[in-house]
């Protein structure tokens, strides 16, 4: 139950900032930086 909790909030987690990335696209360089957070997060 754990892992399906963890799933669910990263699922939540990389949905809010994938929208907030399409909602603020004017900041190129903090894209940049969420991406690279995604990135190393999901690694």
């Amino acid at each position: 139950m754990k892992i399906s909790m963890i799933n669910i909030i990263v699922s939540a987690f990389v949905l809010s900032v994938t929208a907030g990335l399409f909602y603020l696209n004017r900041r190129p360089a903090e894209n940049i930086d969420d991406v690279t957070l995604l990135t190393l997060f999901k690694k």
